[in-house]
């Protein structure tokens, strides 16, 4: 993880889960490109949020652009940035903590309207292909 924290801080995201109950989670995600958390009260919301968030960071960049009849301007992603700014270190997030579990996402691309990369709990890493596999992973690690 550490190679991560090192080279691309800002696609990586600090889940904590502070409710977890009959599949469902609900907390908050810490990232180095924003000042304050992110709450989400369910797993499609954690999802949409930091798909924005990377949106808006312009990185990890998404294979295909989403289509709206809304106007674009809000949602439409912002050009690659190979490294968005910085509001804090990524070893500075890591105090957070979870009620329930806690823990680390990289994203390193997003392929095919998916996510590509890796999740840390603990000293386990798990790689993924796509954000349902991320679901089952969680699901399994809260024996839910």
């Amino acid at each position: 993880m550490d190679r991560y924290m090192r080279s691309a801080p800002y696609n990586m995201l600090h889940i904590c889960v502070d409710v977890a109950s009959e599949g469902h989670i609900a907390g908050r995600v810490y990232n180095p490109t924003i000042k304050e958390n992110i709450v989400f009260r369910d797993v499609n919301e954690l999802f949409l949020k930091a798909d924005q968030l990377f949106d808006r960071n312009g990185n990890p960049m998404p294979s295909s652009l989403k289509r709206s009849f809304t106007p674009r301007d809000e949602t439409r992603p912002h050009y690659y940035q190979r490294h968005p700014a910085q509001v804090c270190e990524y070893h500075d997030l890591l105090v957070q903590q979870g009620k329930v579990i806690t823990l680390d996402l990289v994203v390193l691309t997003r392929h095919l309207s998916s996510w590509q990369g890796y999740l840390f709990y603990e000293d386990q890493t798990y790689e993924f292909k796509e954000v349902l596999e991320i679901v089952k992973i969680i699901n399994k690690l809260l024996n839910l």
